[in-house]
């Protein structure tokens, strides 16, 4: 009774008939997931270019505004400087105004006013 339903041949794939099939599915599994990975690092990579592109000119807005600030503060401080001169000499104008002036100068703002002014590029 040796030759009732073994399936005949006694080759490699008759051992188990569905382990083929079953290895090629894994097989388009694999590829399958590779073919994700690789459209998911491709995702990420144009999202990491857009986000270091968005943070570049990011940067150089801060740059500008930064150097915008700087030259705001340079103005402001000539400003002060330049309505210190102008109480003194108001100040001078009036009756006794003139002798606190003598006593106390004009007032300064200290050197900051007149360091600042020719950096503010006019």
């Amino acid at each position: 009774h040796m030759s009732g339903g073994g399936g005949g041949g006694g080759g490699l794939g008759a051992r188990c008939p569905g382990e083929a099939d079953r290895a090629w599915g894994l097989r388009q599994q694999q590829q399958q997931l590779q073919r994700r990975e690789a459209e998911l690092l491709s995702g990420i990579t144009k999202s990491l270019a857009g986000a270091d592109e968005v943070s570049t000119r990011t940067l150089e807005t801060l740059h500008g505004q930064t150097e915008q600030l700087e030259r705001i503060h340079a103005h402001a401080a000539a400003i002060e400087g330049n309505l210190d001169s102008s109480e003194w000499s108001l100040r001078g104008m009036t009756t006794f105004g003139w002798v606190r002036n003598l006593f106390a100068g004009p007032r300064r703002s200290g050197s900051s006013a007149d360091a600042a002014a020719p950096s503010a590029g006019g």
